[in-house]
């Protein structure tokens, strides 16, 4: 039983691996990527990323706790992409050695904000001024590339993704969606 449940979520996440791939190279050869929009829940999007980090944590170490408090959003988007940012962010706040994560979501301006909030030491204020450059954001385990490969996806959506805060007690990003992309989903 355990095997059954399972399988379907590490096909998901080999998948995602291949797609990740392609999409990577994509990128370093300068292309916008390319989206399969469809209507998909928020809160549906953000419970399998949560699900995903919290089944990557290893010996107790990494994200510990993960809240997931957004509205009951329909959002028409390319979920594999938005996916991708979601779980970057997370990948990010664990590397940097968060044990919590928050995302929510605020009304902004007649748009969606979404935010993604840890409690990690902070960004060094000397990678801050680069953070969405390639490679130059200080990364210790990963390519250097996640952060910058988040923003194009956002913007690619019509959106825009940001650094909120940071500081000793965390850090928060804010990804903002324009409101022709919303609606509220159904109960």
């Amino acid at each position: 039983p355990e095997v059954q449940r399972l399988v379907p979520r590490l096909v998901g996440a080999i998948d995602r691996a291949v797609d990740l791939c392609g999409r990577t190279l994509d990128y370093v050869r300068s292309e916008q990527p390319a989206l399969h929009e469809t209507r998909i829940s928020l809160r549906a999007l953000l419970t399998d990323v949560a699900d995903s980090l919290q089944a990557s944590a290893h010996d107790g170490k990494g994200l510990q706790h993960i809240d997931v408090c957004v509205d009951s959003v329909a959002l028409t988007a390319d979920r594999e992409q938005l996916y991708r940012v979601f779980m970057n962010l997370g990948i990010n706040a664990r590397q940097a050695g968060a044990t919590t994560l928050r995302f929510e979501t605020e009304p902004r301006h007649g748009c969606l904000a979404i935010l993604v909030r840890d409690n990690g030491p902070g960004i060094a204020e000397s990678v801050v001024t680069r953070l969405f450059q390639p490679f130059a954001s200080g990364a210790i385990n990963g390519s250097g590339l996640g952060l910058v490969i988040a923003r194009e996806i956002v913007i690619a959506h019509g959106g825009k993704l940001t650094l909120a805060t940071t500081g000793k007690d965390g850090t928060t990003f804010r990804i903002e969606f324009p409101g022709h992309r919303l609606r509220k989903a159904a109960s």
